[in-house]
């Protein structure tokens, strides 16, 4: 979808939501946050928690070190990428607001944002209670009608005056669950639902060829199936990579396809030979409908759901995992990185919180415009 018309749909949603919410009970409109509260949900979080109290003390202690080190990641990996739209913008990835519907898939998105935030807020909720700090509501944070993150509220009085390492076990249980609900998917996803259901088909399919590309030139047509280039046969990246590694401009090389062969003189982009096809290249790892046939008794578009709201529930919960760990207040990893300062530099925590909330939103800002503007 053209960029600027999902800005329109996202601004069309925040300011129509902001109007609409604020005559709505239970709602109520912070700045350009939509906030719903609700005591629903806070005895089950309370019966969690009492059932097993140390259990779920050890958990977010681990998760603590796991946070912190993926806080690091995080920064490190949306620094280097806002610093590409300076030096090399063709490089540069750029990010995308997850939108059902609009960004991604309608059903599967909702699915996996649901298993986002039940899970997050919730095992805030839980680490709270074992940690002895009352939990007065749950609710929803949105701008408009895009949602954008669940909360639980703690009774801040008791969340000061707890020690740094029990703070530090509540911020980081909510992120430190996704990561594990998201591996746990992916453990589901490779090793039982698909070997399951459906049988590997080892092949790289061509799926699309650059427009004026020496691929199109040649006649290559798309939806074909890569056999070999050259005397390299080809079924994965490996292969893929190895015949063409070795290749300049100009050179004359064979794709050979289940549609013929097709003679290609290569041409340059970046410095290198360039082809011009984009391909799916079929290995266990490699989740496309291009790559599994499902058994007999499975029906493929149940199959295919599925597996499509699998794979949104492992992307949106490593990603919103990691994207809340940023040392950005009121995000989990601004709160712990407040939490720490305080501990260790009282008289400037303040100021370090305040300045690494502002680089983390300009680095945001230049992912989410940057792919528009440079």
């Amino acid at each position: 979808m053209n960029g600027y018309y999902v800005i329109l749909i996202l601004l069309a949603m925040v300011i129509g939501g902001m109007k609409y919410l604020k005559k709505k009970k239970g709602f109520k409109v912070t700045g350009p946050l939509v906030l719903f509260r609700t005591k629903h949900g806070v005895r089950i979080i309370g019966k969690i928690a009492n059932a097993c109290p140390r259990f779920w003390k050890g958990f977010s202690t681990f998760g603590v070190v796991f946070c912190f080190a993926a806080m690091g990641y995080i920064f490190y990996a949306l620094l280097k990428n806002t610093l590409k739209f300076f030096s090399t913008p063709d490089m540069a990835a750029g990010a995308i607001p997850v939108i059902p519907g609009v960004t991604i898939p309608f059903w599967a998105g909702v699915i996996g944002l649901i298993t986002v935030l039940v899970f997050h807020e919730f095992s805030h909720g839980i680490v709270a209670i074992a940690e002895k700090i009352k939990v007065k509501n749950v609710g929803i944070a949105s701008l408009g009608f895009l949602p954008i993150g669940a909360f639980v509220e703690p009774n801040e009085k008791q969340l000061k005056k707890k020690k740094t390492h029990s703070q530090l076990r509540m911020y980081a249980a909510g992120s430190f669950m996704n990561f594990i609900i998201g591996g746990l998917t992916l453990v589901l996803l490779l090793f039982i639902i698909l070997p399951g259901m459906a049988t590997l088909s080892p092949a790289a399919h061509i799926v699309s060829v650059d427009v004026d590309s020496p691929a199109e030139l040649a006649g290559l047509p798309a939806e074909a199936v890569l056999y070999s280039i050259g005397e390299t046969q080809v079924t994965g990246i490996d292969e893929f990579m190895s015949a063409t590694d070795n290749t300049v401009p100009g050179q004359n090389i064979v794709l050979s396809t289940d549609q013929g062969d097709y003679p290609v003189q290569l041409g340059e982009k970046a410095g290198s030979s360039y082809i011009g096809i984009q391909a799916v290249f079929c290995t266990k790892n490699v989740i496309h409908p291009l790559c599994y046939n499902t058994k007999p008794w499975v029906p493929n578009n149940m199959f295919w759901f599925t597996v499509g709201a699998l794979n949104w529930i492992i992307i949106l919960n490593f990603g919103i995992g990691l994207f809340n760990l940023l040392p950005l207040k009121p995000f989990d990893g601004g709160l712990m990185t407040e939490a720490v300062t305080k501990k260790i530099v009282p008289k400037a925590s303040k100021f370090m919180v305040r300045g690494l909330s502002a680089i983390c939103i300009l680095m945001v800002v230049i992912n989410l415009v940057g792919p528009y503007i440079f």
